[in-house]
């Protein structure tokens, strides 16, 4: 090499190090499906509210809606809601034909549609994902729902929290001990869950096809809670539970146990430790409270730590529609219905009593002349107690 092109190499700048961009960690996917329809679609922005104001910026929340049939302009304020989160975004299924197809085992009764079949079918409907989070409308998170994500389910088919309100009750030996054990063939050893929160293990229900034993468990049954009771059944030894933390129920009917007589609560001592766990989750502020049962705190502003959910609806675009609705919706007695009374010389002559779809016409207030039954595909009226006729309603 001659003494030039030997100059020339050496004379070559030296390259400086570039550093390298730092690495943004992918972030953790959380799906969170919710299943409504026209009546509690309407307050879907507040659980999703509750959600966001708790969200982790590690996580990305994939919140998916079941559509039995939620109003448009509901679920176009969810979308504009769910823009604002970068680490939010929103997937709309069409529950239609789902329901159509098993329109002859999703009965509905008075207190329920067909929308809360839906949870049933979320591995199916889920198929990119072998862990999902299913959650009630009528719930508020206080706490970060990733966490529920982190729960190692190994052999089991879901996650959910006891019913602390049909534990007691099986313990003291009410009627719906009887059911659970004759119905949905659990022994006095089984715990029975509340369906209200609950994480599936998506990917084994769908390798052992769980969902073809969850219809033929309903199928033909007159069932109170068709969902919880095929869950609870078919589930059955495969089941992790969470503390009630996570699925806390208000105090409507867990009231009466607490104000129970010495003497009664030592009958059956086992109550006493599962009233301690509940009244600590009613205490914990960053427990996942549920609104069960018919007093609604949208319906009712008295009703159980109402305030906690005005405290998220206030940050949505539909807040003004719910003090509207409240303000003009009539006055709820303490069993939840919304009842009317018509007087003349400030006498009671007729009384209206609403419980969900079923309407009661009440003579002077007090006795039950008829009742009219609202189903998906008719209208029922009863008469004393016979059922006159029924008027078919026209799908939209």
């Amino acid at each position: 090499m001659n003494a030039r092109v030997k100059r020339k190499l050496l004379s070559v700048p030296s390259v400086k190090k570039v550093k390298s961009p730092p690495v943004v960690p992918k972030r953790r996917e959380v799906p969170v499906v919710f299943c409504g329809d026209a009546h509690y679609g309407p307050y879907l922005p507040v659980a999703v509210q509750s959600l966001i104001d708790h969200a982790s910026d590690r996580c990305h929340y994939q919140i998916i809606i079941l559509d039995c049939g939620i109003e448009q302009d509901i679920t176009a304020a969810l979308q504009r809601q769910i823009r604002q989160c970068e680490n939010f975004s929103l997937h709309i299924k069409n529950m239609a034909a789902y329901l159509q197809r098993y329109n002859s085992i999703f009965r509905e009764r008075h207190y329920f549609t067909q929308a809360i079949y839906g949870r049933l079918l979320i591995p199916q409907l889920c198929r990119g994902y072998d862990k999902v989070i299913y959650a009630d409308i009528d719930m508020i998170f206080n706490r970060d729902i990733a966490e529920l994500m982190a729960i190692d389910l190994g052999g089991n088919y879901i996650a959910a929290v006891p019913d602390a309100l049909l534990a007691i009750e099986r313990l003291a030996g009410e009627r719906n001990a009887l059911y659970i054990e004759n119905i949905a063939g659990l022994s006095p050893r089984d715990i029975y869950v509340n369906s209200g929160l609950l994480v599936f293990n998506a990917r084994l229900w769908r390798k052992d096809r769980l969902i073809n034993k969850i219809l033929r468990f309903i199928e033909g049954k007159k069932l109170l809670l068709p969902d919880q009771d095929a869950i609870n059944a078919v589930c059955k030894g495969r089941i992790h539970y969470l503390p009630q933390a996570w699925n806390c129920l208000n105090r409507y009917y867990l009231d009466r146990w607490l104000t129970k007589s010495g003497r009664e609560q030592q009958k059956h001592p086992a109550i006493a430790p599962i009233l301690a766990e509940w009244q600590a989750a009613q205490a914990d502020k960053r427990s996942v409270y549920h609104y069960n049962g018919p007093l609604k705190p949208w319906g009712r502003a008295a009703a159980d730590k109402a305030a906690l959910w005005w405290h998220y609806a206030a940050k949505t675009e539909l807040y003004p529609c719910y003090i509207y609705n409240l303000a003009a919706a009539p006055a709820l007695d303490e069993a939840g219905n919304r009842r009317t009374v018509y007087k003349f010389l400030g006498l009671a002559v007729w009384a209206v009593k609403q419980r969900g779809r079923e309407s009661l016409y009440l003579l002077a207030g007090k006795l039950r002349l008829a009742k009219k039954v609202t189903r998906k595909n008719a209208v029922y009226i009863y008469v004393f107690g016979l059922k006159l006729f029924a008027i078919n309603r026209r799908q939209g």
